[in-house]
Formats: C-alpha cells, sequence, structure tokens
C-alpha cells in the first residue's frame, strides 16, 4: 500500500472527536495528514441542544467517558494546508457540486453531507445509511464507492447511536482509503447527488428527543419490574428435506420449544449426531450469572428432549457453539469475544469433556465464528468488533489449510458492512451446489430475523453474496426475535426472543 498525502477538508468548527481518532488513524498508517485551515467552517448550530441531550443521557442511562459527536481539537502534529495532495476527504460536500483538482472522497448520511444529516435521522428513530463517493478530476459527477448500514444496538439512545454511525464512517473511510491506496478500489457505478436536508431545524428534534427520553426510560423500567425483555428459547423440529435454507422460508409444521424454569434462557443451537443421537448444543444464560456457558441436551426418536446440562465454563462469556467432526475427532468453537479470541476446544470425553486445543484467532474481539471447507480451504466467518462500533455488522473471513492454521485475513476484511447482512446465524448449507448463508438481521433490534444470503463469490481476494429471503419470527411463537438456523440428520433447530413475565416458571 503506498503511503499518500491525504487533506481534510470541510471538517465541524470544532472538529468532532470521530474525524479527529480518523486523522490519527490514518497517520498511523504511514499517511501525510493536512488539515484545510485556509477557510475554517463555521459552528453547525447544534452544539447547545446535543451538549443538552449528552448531559441527559448521561444522567439517564448512565454514560460514562467521551462519546465520538463531542468536540475535540486537531493534533498540533498535524500540518495546515492542502498542497499536492494524493487524495481529499470532503466533509461538507462540496465536490458534489463542481469540479476537483484531486480524488475526492465525500462522506454522506442517508445521501446527506455532514454529521448533521446522521443525528437528523437517529433523531427522527431511523438508521442512517452510509456511504462514500468519489470525485476525480475531469469526471462530471461523484460515483458512489463504498455503503454500509450501522448496527444501532440502543435506538432509544441518541449518544450511544451517534457512536455507533460516527464509528462505522470512520471504518468505512479507512476502508476505503486503504483500498484505494492499494489500486483495488471498485465503484458501483452508481452517480451520486447530494440529497436536500431535513426543513425541519434539528434543534426542534433534539427538544422532542428529550421529552421522549423521559417518557421511554419510564415505561422500559415499568415494564423490566414484571417482565424480562430478550428470553431466548430453543425450538425444534423434523424435516424431511424442507429445511429453511432449502425452501427459503419457514415451514408449516410447528416447532416444539424446550422447557426453561423462567431463571434461565437457552439460546443458539447446533446440532451434532453421535452414535446415533441428537445432542443440541447451545448457550445457557442463568439470570443470576454474568456469563453464558454451553450447555447440551438430546432428542430422542419419540420426541422426548432431555433436560439441558452445563458442558463446558470458562471464566468468561460463552456462546455460539458450534460442533463438528474432524481428522477422527470431535472439536467445538464457543463464541470468546468477550476474551478476545477465537478458540477450538476438543471433546476429550463426548459430550461433557472439552479441552483447549488451540487458539485460533486471538487480540480481538471476534463473534460468532462459523467454519466451512470450500476449494481446499476451511472458511471462517465471524463478525469483527471495534471499539465504539457494534460487533453486528462487520462481517470477517479468514481461510487456512487446516484447523492449525495458520489463519490468514481475508484481503477485502471486512467483506459485509451491514447490519442486516453480517452476522453469522448458523452453519452454511449446501443448496444444488450452492452455498446459503445464514446472517442475523440486526436492523430491528439485534436477532430480529434472519437473512438467507447465496454465496456468489469465495475466494482469497474477493467475497460476494446475494440475498435470497428475509424471515422474521412467526405470529405463533409470540416472539420479536430469532437469530439461529441450524439442520442436521432430519432434525432442525432454531431460537426465538421475547419478554418474558418474571413470574412465570
Amino acid at each position: 500500500m503506498r503511503r499518500m498525502r491525504i487533506g481534510l477538508r470541510g471538517s465541524a468548527s470544532p472538529p468532532r472527536k470521530w474525524s479527529v481518532a480518523l486523522a490519527e488513524q490514518l497517520a498511523a498508517q504511514g499517511h501525510e495528514i493536512v488539515i484545510d485551515c485556509t477557510h475554517p467552517p463555521s459552528g453547525d448550530g447544534v452544539g447547545a441542544g446535543l451538549s443538552l441531550l449528552f448531559m441527559l443521557e448521561r444522567l439517564l442511562y448512565g454514560i460514562a467517558g467521551a462519546t465520538l459527536g463531542e468536540p475535540a481539537a486537531w493534533p498540533a502534529k498535524l500540518s495546515c494546508g492542502e498542497r499536492d495532495c494524493d487524495l481529499a476527504i470532503d466533509f461538507a460536500g462540496e465536490a458534489l457540486s463542481g469540479p476537483v483538482e484531486v480524488p475526492t472522497l465525500t462522506p454522506l448520511y442517508a445521501g446527506i453531507p455532514g454529521e448533521v444529516a446522521g443525528m437528523d435521522v437517529l433523531l427522527e428513530g431511523k438508521t442512517p445509511l452510509l456511504s462514500l463517493a468519489l470525485r476525480l478530476p475531469g469526471d462530471g459527477q461523484a460515483r458512489s464507492v463504498a455503503t454500509v448500514l450501522p448496527a444501532i444496538e440502543e435506538p432509544r439512545v441518541f449518544v450511544s447511536s451517534l457512536d455507533r454511525v460516527l464509528a462505522r464512517m470512520g471504518s468505512l473511510i479507512a476502508r476505503v482509503v486503504a483500498r484505494f491506496a492499494a489500486g483495488r478500489l471498485d465503484d458501483t457505478g452508481m452517480t451520486v447527488f447530494a440529497a436536500a436536508p431535513s426543513p425541519w431545524p434539528i434543534a426542534m428534534r433534539v427538544s422532542a428527543a428529550v421529552a421522549k427520553n423521559f417518557a421511554t426510560k419510564i415505561e422500559l423500567r415499568l415494564k423490566r419490574l414484571v417482565a424480562r425483555p430478550h428470553h431466548w428459547r430453543v425450538g425444534w423440529r423434523r424435516t424431511q428435506g424442507d429445511e429453511v435454507t432449502s425452501r427459503l422460508a419457514w415451514p408449516a409444521a410447528p416447532y416444539a420449544f424446550v422447557p426453561d424454569d423462567g431463571r434461565r434462557f437457552y439460546t443458539d443451537p447446533f446440532i451434532f449426531w453421535h452414535d446415533g443421537v441428537a445432542h443440541v448444543f447451545c448457550e445457557e444464560y442463568p439470570y443470576g450469572a454474568p456469563k453464558g456457558v454451553i450447555s447440551t441436551f438430546t432428542i430422542s426418536p419419540d420426541g422426548t428432549t432431555s433436560a439441558p446440562r452445563i458442558v463446558l465454563e470458562r471464566p468468561y462469556h460463552l456462546s455460539y457453539p458450534m460442533v463438528f467432526a474432524r481428522d477422527g475427532a470431535i472439536f467445538m468453537i464457543p463464541e470468546t469475544s468477550s476474551n478476545r479470541s477465537v478458540e477450538l476446544y476438543r471433546a476429550a470425553r463426548f459430550p461433557d469433556d472439552w479441552v483447549l486445543d488451540t487458539v485460533m484467532l486471538e487480540g480481538f474481539s471476534a463473534s460468532d465464528a462459523t467454519l466451512v471447507e470450500r476449494d481446499g480451504r476451511l472458511w471462517m466467518f465471524l463478525t469483527l468488533g471495534e471499539e465504539a462500533g457494534s460487533s453486528w455488522d462487520m462481517l470477517g473471513l479468514f481461510h487456512a489449510r487446516g484447523l492449525a492454521g495458520p489463519w490468514e485475513a481475508h484481503a477485502g476484511n471486512p467483506v459485509v458492512m451491514d447490519a442486516s447482512a453480517a452476522r453469522p446465524a448458523g452453519l452454511l448449507a449446501a443448496r444444488d451446489g450452492e452455498l446459503i448463508r445464514p446472517a442475523q438481521d440486526c436492523t430491528g433490534g439485534y436477532g430480529s430475523g434472519i437473512s438467507l444470503f447465496r454465496v456468489d463469490r469465495l475466494d482469497p481476494d474477493r467475497y460476494t453474496q446475494t440475498l435470497l429471503a428475509k424471515l422474521g419470527p412467526q405470529p405463533a411463537w409470540h416472539a420479536d426475535g430469532t437469530h439461529t438456523v441450524n439442520a442436521a440428520g432430519g432434525l432442525e433447530v432454531i431460537d426465538v426472543s421475547g419478554w418474558r413475565s418474571r413470574g412465570r416458571s
């Protein structure tokens, strides 16, 4: 990757923390960063209202530390000027309406330049689609080169939502700059025109958000006194070639749900057949504990399920237990993102004695690792977590010749940046010679639904996928989410989530 001189234009005055962090990140990668100081932009007129909203939400939701939307200052080491740049980043969007002298990237929030546009969309209760437009010298118009639909984990909390959006915009810009420097940047061919900003002053939306915050906080607190949100249950059914990944729809046949005592939930089910017995491995999360453990139960031929029992516990949270056989042994890869690792366990005695075999990846947060073998390689799909960003919206790929590795990062990581299409939702399935990949659709909240994709290209240089179907929870489940589907040997398992009364047993 070549080192470049990058000019930053039209940032808010003073700049916000996210743009300062972006400048520092690009400088750490070896680029020279220069700030356009010739025409300092004026303030955006939202400072006082945002400060009030930030202060209120810190009190209501216990938010601590600096946020990415707060004012900051450019590091003194950055030079001032914009001569002889290889690339410019135009935060104000002037490059959309006039010619440019150097290649220029413009960040857009729902098609509008400037962070205020993103704030406006969030205050409407929506998620802004983030994109980058590139205009080259001599081009008549800018063209779209990248998009991301960020995950908003706490939509009722504006400060946290803004952090997610700004973190993802920073990630998107850094990714595109790296691709531009490496000569690997593709454009979609779509011409970009700046959309008109909202006619409503953002100060009015801030006032409405302040009032709504109080009402929402009180309502949720009262509801939580009598019920638990996000109570996950595991369901199962027998299949006859009508698996969800085959028919791309929910079946007409119902699922039977594994009972629980209300003091814990079960989620992330995986099936593994051993000596003719169907074992289902899942996360068990006791409400009195600060972490999940891995449990298993069996399904007998007459449909009886055994009581789930714990088979793996660590000092950190465990979930999403992918269990598989390879090279004469049985292995499990549970999610260990809180330990900033991807760990491979081997069954010393199946199903309840597991020993750590290999640390496959470490040093970063990775969620829901899912393996598939294709064209002589093992491929590991997982979501990548970043500081201030979500673990729901960035899909990473790693590949190796064998379980022991070494595992190499895909050249395009993250290969997907989309809350509806990134986080794995179960094993990839073969269908008519194609790979069908379930992914969590988190656009309505964590695990709100499942998207099914066809894998179109999977090699060390490129990854592409095509959406085939979106599946939300069925009315009969009395649920507001579902985020795992797996099938093996004539059985299929899912999980669903909803509110559950604290008094239910």
